[in-house]
């Protein structure tokens, strides 16, 4: 994180055209993390189908998609919470020497986003999954229903950041330290934790004598999330 105290001489001040009356300034960087617990979960997966045939491997696609329609229906899971992509068919070719290759069967996917409000049905959520066959689950993801209130308190305490060192370099080099001429947002980003597919198969798979309760499986970790702002700020320094 840089800091550093400049006095304006006559080089630079084209450089710094934009700054009132050319004074002399400092330029410092704030940043601050809020820490939060997620209140929501997403679930990315592939629901296919393959055979030899192109409308058989649609037809087994489409009655597994059915099957899935029906778990998140079980765990009251809007409709409006599931975004389904339009229909992919890709061949599966067996290579052989000399360029050579023989068509060997097609496959049917679809690719599903759910989101989930109530965390806790989501140790039962991918153990029915993988119950009613789903087996390319991507990841799963945490994030906060609301993020504008944490980016915003992230941003205050950034600038307080940025003042307080803007205030300890001032008093450092013996002057006062004036309001701020120019600020910018540097960057907001989010830290999510996510749960790697593998893993999360193979628990849901261990546990596959579960009696129907949308609560039962195991839980994927949720961790907290990092809500991250950073701004640029230069203060004018008076005498």
């Amino acid at each position: 994180m840089a800091l550093c105290l400049v006095n304006l001489s006559n080089a630079w001040a084209s450089a710094w055209a934009s700054e009132p009356f050319g004074r002399n300034v400092v330029h410092v960087t704030g940043e601050h993390t809020v820490k939060a617990v997620p209140d929501v979960a997403f679930v990315d997966f592939t629901v296919f189908g393959d055979a030899k045939e192109l409308h058989e491997a649609k037809s087994r696609a489409d009655s597994l998609l059915r099957k899935v329609k029906a778990v998140l229906k079980e765990l009251s899971i809007d409709d409006a919470d599931v975004r389904t992509t339009g229909l992919r068919v890709q061949p599966t070719f067996q290579y052989h020497e000399q360029g050579r290759r023989t068509l060997l069967s097609y496959e049917a996917l679809y690719d599903v986003h759910v989101r989930v409000h109530k965390l806790e049905h989501m140790g039962g959520l991918i153990q029915k999954l993988v119950g009613a066959g789903v087996d390319r689950i991507h990841h799963v993801g945490y994030a906060l229903e609301d993020d504008e209130t944490i980016t915003h308190q992230a941003l205050m305490k950034a600038m307080m950041d940025a003042r307080a060192k803007a205030a300890l370099l001032a008093q450092a080099g013996g002057r006062i330290l004036g309001n701020p001429t120019n600020i910018q947002e540097q960057q907001v980003y989010q830290n999510a934790p996510i749960m790697a597919a593998p893993m999360l198969m193979k628990s849901a798979g261990a546990e596959m004598g579960y009696a129907g309760d949308a609560s039962a499986g195991q839980q994927p970790p949720m961790g907290t999330l990092d809500v991250k702002a950073q701004v640029s700020v230069i203060y004018e320094l008076k005498d």
